[in-house]
């Protein structure tokens, strides 16, 4: 049986169903919480050794870099008939390594195992 997608939604509609999204957030392991502790130390010893440090930072809240595949959160709904809140762990970040040169420095290398 084939179907369109106009089809399916109007279906879904009438039966008093909505889409939602779901809300990617950083799946945790049990030593995790260690090593963020490791991390937040050696940032502030850093900073306490260069008072600049931390303005040589570039933060976002960008996730670029995946192993498990592409997730395409505009086409992933939960249709439900209230917001379920539903949540996807990703572990995306367990191991990662981003390099960026600037001109005139050598490139700057951040690893995390």
């Amino acid at each position: 049986m084939t179907s369109t997608k106009s089809t399916v939604h109007r279906l879904l509609r009438s039966e008093r169903l909505y889409p939602f999204r779901y809300t990617t957030v950083q799946g945790l392991k049990p030593d995790d919480c260690q090593k963020r502790v490791a991390f937040c130390e050696w940032l502030l010893q850093q900073q306490n050794t260069d008072n600049g440090f931390i303005s040589h930072i570039l933060w976002t809240d960008e996730a670029c870099f995946t192993r498990e595949g592409v997730f395409n959160h505009h086409n992933s709904h939960m249709w439900s008939e209230v917001n379920p809140h539903a949540i996807r762990p990703q572990k995306h970040q367990e191991r990662w390594c981003v390099s960026w040169p600037t001109r005139g420095s050598p490139a700057w290398t951040i690893s995390v195992a």
